[in-house]
């Protein structure tokens, strides 16, 4: 994902035994679903935890309305607390828990707050641009 810049990085959590990074990605991403753009920001963020892909992070607020639809799911993570799951909306696919959100983060991972992201088999791509 590039050079590690410090203006960029937003935590830098090592109080685990696999740290973990968050950086602002300050590229312009759009995410495909159905081969439509659903979604289009410079406010993405990407989260670098050992052992996994990196993932981004988009701002909930960035959202179209109608595109997210809130399910009963809920799960912990052992680091940035209790996720909510959504419906992705994209013409007439409707996709049940394929997106997440911490609404209330831990105090060290208050830069994802309200943030969304999405399981990989539920978009087609992050497209990167300047």
């Amino acid at each position: 994902m590039g050079e590690k810049n410090a203006d960029s990085v937003v935590i830098d959590y090592t109080k685990v035994t696999q740290p973990i990074r968050v950086v602002r990605s300050g590229k312009m991403l759009t995410v495909m679903v159905n081969w439509k753009e659903i979604l289009k920001t410079r406010n993405a963020c990407i989260v670098h935890e050992p052992g996994y892909k990196p993932i981004y992070y988009f701002p909930f607020s960035d959202f179209s309305d109608g595109k997210l639809k809130a399910t009963s799911t809920v799960s912990n993570c052992l680091y940035e607390c209790m996720a909510h799951y959504y419906f992705l909306v994209a013409g007439n696919r409707k996709i049940k828990d394929s997106v997440w959100r911490y609404s209330e983060p831990k105090k060290e991972f208050t830069p994802i707050k309200d943030y969304i992201a999405f399981y990989e088999n539920a978009i087609e791509g992050v497209e990167e641009s300047g």
